[in-house]
């Protein structure tokens, strides 16, 4: 699940090709009632591999100053934090250590920076103890990182020696809760047909979770 539709921290690589920041769903009463409402639609439907679910896929989460507000949400209902996955670590570091805290205490999954120069990893070197990246992944995509880029979306553009794939990693439901719609996706590297390295089966939209239920 999506909670923005954009980013404001574009990766001249980015395979989804995202463009810019331009939709976030606030942590509102009314966006918590639909939030939860579909969450308990996917769990009537997934049953417990809801909890493998996530909240960002082609977005940051960081873009949404109430992440927190929504992870934990997600974990009052199933009982999981969501694995995150963020380029904006960078941005506020207490509010990074926060996330990473609240995954910790509210059995969380290991999480994810994309590190995406030099300055930036020697910044992430700096500002955090080993302890406090004992169960975090460094994506770094620096200079003369073993981190290979897929051609798909921007990814030939930012470098021409890059290898064929997706980095897309969903095969079920994708579901952008600020335009509210839905879809049914899955990897392929049938870059011609599908350049952002994913093929949709189906796609709709909702009102509410009964809705999408629905």
């Amino acid at each position: 699940m999506e909670l923005t539709r954009g980013c404001a921290e574009p990766c001249p690589f980015c395979a989804f090709n995202v463009g810019p920041l331009r939709a976030v769903a606030r942590f509102t009463p009314e966006n918590e009632r639909l939030f939860r409402g579909v969450l308990r639609a996917l769990h009537a439907f997934f049953g417990d591999a809801t909890e493998t679910g996530f909240l960002y896929y082609a977005s940051e989460p960081l873009d949404n100053s109430d992440y927190e507000r929504y992870l934990h949400a997600f974990y009052e209902e199933l009982g999981v934090t969501p694995q995150t996955t963020t380029a904006a670590w960078h941005r506020n570091l207490d509010r990074t250590r926060r996330v990473l805290a609240q995954s910790r205490a509210e059995a969380g999954w290991v999480n994810r920076f994309t590190v995406n120069s030099l300055p930036l990893l020697e910044r992430c070197m700096a500002s955090f103890s080993a302890e406090e990246l004992e169960d975090v992944e460094l994506i770094v995509h620096a200079p003369g990182s073993r981190q290979s880029l897929v051609k798909a979306g921007r990814g030939a553009a930012a470098d021409p020696e890059a290898t064929g794939g997706t980095v897309a990693c969903v095969t079920g439901f994708c579901i952008n809760l600020p335009e509210r719609t839905v879809r049914l996706v899955s990897p392929s590297t049938d870059l011609e047909r599908w350049p952002q390295g994913e093929m949709v089966f189906a796609s709709g939209s909702f009102g509410t979770a009964e809705d999408l239920a629905a």
